[in-house]
């Protein structure tokens, strides 16, 4: 298969979050082998002849696009989401595309996977390094490959978090993941002490990628549960007592509305992947089904939101 490499440079007052922004952005709309570079650092872009290249004079996010027969409505879709991004998040940003085959850039972005501690309790590493561990930290490992990212997206960061705050209050017998994609939330959980955890995605790959990751840390097959659909659908086994949904702010607000059929009474729910400026709607859509909300975190520009059912 042929991919379309995507080079977006852009300029920014926050640069960091920008970056952050646009690669939430691009691997949203179906991108995948991230990569990001910073001015003063060397990052891994490809050049004519397929060679990776440093590049440190500027912010840039490159990240591939299949080129299938969804390509244009994916670079018609992307190119407005930057555009609402442009005066607020971005001073001014353009993109470059060039043809690429995917064998030169498939193992590159391993070179800016390294360990991160999350919370108080956690690590996620990647299989092919070594962590000491002198805190003793559940580990959480990943062989994520190209198409799911490392799970260090400060989203996943902040929805880490808040599960381990709700688990060290009382760990969920049941937890579901909505969009699951590496299964990162549901091992997570898992370590934190969740009896059973179940996730859903509507992309086959990704639902591999997961049984994957939660077998190899050892989440017994007995333990966790997998099915395919968007948002709820498919799913019909209930109740569970803590639900996390690390995705747009406008697919959970969608989400909202159906989770009392498959939630507990009393039990949580986590909403994570909401730009700052979108918090508002997620907020309104937890209180027009009648949620309670206990707290909401902010960092670098993402938000997450804990919700209490009635």
């Amino acid at each position: 298969m042929q991919w379309m490499e995507i080079k977006i440079v852009f300029d920014a007052a926050e640069p960091e979050l920008a970056q952050e922004m646009v690669s939430y952005l691009v691997m949203e709309h179906g991108a995948e082998g991230l990569e990001m570079t910073t001015p003063g650092e060397t990052g891994m872009v490809q050049d004519g002849s397929g060679s990776s290249v440093p590049d440190s004079k500027e912010h840039s996010v490159t990240a591939f696009l299949p080129l299938d027969d969804l390509f244009e409505g994916r670079k018609a879709d992307l190119t407005r989401a930057l555009d609402d991004l442009k005066g607020s998040v971005l001073t001014d940003y353009s993109v470059h595309f060039s043809k690429q085959d995917d064998q030169p850039w498939e193992t590159a972005w391993k070179a800016h996977f390294h360990p991160i501690e999350i919370g108080e309790s956690l690590v996620i590493k990647p299989s092919w390094e070594d962590y000491e561990n002198p805190e003793k930290r559940m580990l959480i490992e990943l062989d994520p490959g190209m198409a799911f990212g490392t799970g260090t997206h400060p989203t996943t960061a902040v929805c880490l978090e808040m599960i381990e705050t709700e688990c060290l209050k009382k760990a969920p017998e049941r937890f579901l993941d909505v969009g699951t994609g590496s299964g990162i939330l549901m091992i997570g959980a898992y370590k934190l002490g969740a009896r059973k955890v179940f996730g859903c995605d509507n992309d086959m790959d990704a639902l591999e990628a997961a049984a994957k990751n939660l077998k190899g840390n050892q989440v017994h097959e007995g333990d966790f549960g997998l099915w395919l659909g968007d948002l709820l659908a498919g799913i019909v086994e209930g109740a569970f007592d803590m639900v996390a949904a690390n995705i747009t702010a406008e697919a959970n607000v969608m989400l909202i509305p159906g989770l009392p059929r498959i939630m507990a009474p009393g039990s949580i729910f986590i909403a994570s992947g909401i730009m700052a400026e979108k918090k508002d709607l997620v907020l309104e859509a937890l209180d027009a089904c009648r949620f309670s909300v206990e707290r909401v975190q902010e960092t670098g520009g993402w938000v997450g939101i804990a919700a209490r059912m009635p």
